[in-house]
């Protein structure tokens, strides 16, 4: 074999080996961290580990006991609801926007990840945020959850 061709294989078996990581990257990523998932996939999760019902104070437990969620400066709010930040995801009209959703909220930023996707050329310059959103009735029981995923 010629050096030039043991050089090209050597190179070929390089790149084959970082394509192959990157892919592996792109597919375990998402089973590792629930909140890098869709928005609604996140959503059902969250939900598995505090479900509608839950009481306030189970929730702000739940959350300090995750080693990666953060409660947001704040974000305790025992006398409003959270402003829904997206009115096409619900069943409210349009034209009833903005609303407060509950009478309790809390805030939690649930991470920061880069890049936003693997596989999106565009999202390869870009970090998603994920924050959640938890409603409350009166009496501090929970009724709905709302994963919001931004990029900047």
């Amino acid at each position: 074999m010629k050096k030039t061709e043991k050089r090209n294989k050597r190179i070929l078996i390089i790149v084959s080996c970082c394509v192959f990581a990157w892919c592996m990257a792109g597919i375990l990523a998402p089973i590792i961290n629930p909140m890098r998932r869709p928005a609604a996939r996140a959503t059902e999760y969250v939900l598995r580990l505090t479900p509608i019902g839950t009481d306030m104070d189970e929730v702000i437990k739940s959350v300090e006991n995750h080693r990666n969620w953060h409660m947001h400066p704040g974000g305790i709010n025992r006398d409003r609801g959270f402003r829904h930040p997206r009115p096409e995801s619900t069943t409210i009209p349009r034209e009833d926007w903005p609303v407060r959703v509950g009478y309790k909220s809390i805030r939690v930023e649930k991470g920061t990840y880069w890049p936003a996707t693997f596989l999106a050329p565009w999202g390869i310059l870009m970090e998603t945020v994920v924050a959640t959103f938890y409603a409350f009735d009166e009496d501090g029981k929970l009724t709905e959850v709302y994963v919001w995923k931004t990029s900047r």
